[in-house]
C-alpha cells in the first residue's frame, strides 16, 4: 500500500463488488514479453529489481504494472530504476521504441564492491542491442556479450549512476526475384545499429556491411 500524505493513516476502501468467495476465482499473474532483471550482489548481500516493456503501460507511474521500490535494510545495497527520487522496483514502459533509455541507480549502503547480474535478456527480439552504461567510469557494456557488470562504489557517490539502453528490434522483409527483377532483402532498424551480414544459395554468396 502507498501512502501519498506524509504522516496520514493508510486507509483502502474495499467495495462488496470487490469480494469473491474462496476457490471460486483463479488468479493468473500477467507476464511481459520483454523482461529485464537485475541483481546486485556485494558485502554479503544481494538486491534486485525488474525493467519490462508493456503496450498497456505508460511511462508514468502505473498502479497496475509499477511498483516502487523500498530502501533496503541500513548498510545493504538497494538497486532500482529511474532515480532516486522516485526509485521503481518494478519499471513497466509502453516499448523501446518510445522508451530507448531508462535509468537505473544504486544505493550502496556502504563502501564496497558490487556486481550486477542481468537476467532475461533471451526475452527480447534477438536484433535488439541492449546496453549498460556507467556514467562514472565511462563504461558501455554489451550486456548480450557478457550480463555481469563489477564496479565498486562508495556510499557518498551519486546514486544515480547506470543507464540502460536499447535498440528496437530489426524488421527484415524480401522480395523473391522474377523474370524481369532480381530478389530484394530489406533490414531497417531505428538508431545506430551495425550489422554484418551474409546472403547465401546454392550459386553465390555475399556479404557486407549495414
Amino acid at each position: 500500500m502507498q501512502v501519498t500524505t506524509p504522516g496520514s493513516t493508510p486507509a483502502y476502501t474495499f467495495s462488496k463488488a470487490n469480494r469473491v468467495l474462496s476457490g471460486s476465482t483463479v488468479f493468473y499473474q500477467n507476464g511481459n514479453a520483454e523482461t529485464l532483471e537485475v541483481e546486485v550482489s556485494g558485502n554479503g548481500f544481494m538486491d534486485k529489481t525488474q525493467l519490462s516493456f508493456n503496450a498497456q503501460s505508460t511511462d508514468q507511474f502505473d498502479s497496475d504494472f509499477d511498483l516502487r521500490k523500498q530502501r533496503s535494510n541500513l548498510g545493504q545495497p538497494t538497486v532500482f530504476t529511474g532515480d532516486n527520487t522516485f526509485p521503481y522496483a518494478v519499471n513497466s514502459k509502453t516499448g523501446i521504441t518510445q522508451t530507448a533509455t531508462v535509468d537505473m541507480g544504486l544505493i550502496p549502503g556502504a563502501n564496497g564492491t558490487f556486481t550486477f547480474t542481468v537476467n532475461g535478456i533471451s526475452s527480447f527480439d534477438p536484433t535488439s542491442y541492449i546496453y549498460l552504461e556507467d556514467k562514472v567510469t565511462g563504461a558501455y557494456q554489451n550486456l548480450r556479450d557478457n550480463n555481469t557488470y563489477t564496479f565498486s562504489m562508495n556510499k557518498t557517490e551519486n546514486v544515480n549512476r547506470f543507464v540502460l539502453h536499447f535498440t528496437p528490434k530489426a524488421e527484415i522483409t524480401a522480395a523473391d526475384a522474377n523474370c524481369i527483377a532480381n530478389g530484394q532483402i530489406v533490414i531497417e532498424q531505428p538508431g545506430s545499429a551495425v550489422w554484418q551480414y551474409e546472403v547465401e544459395n546454392s550459386n553465390r554468396t555475399s556479404s557486407g556491411t549495414v
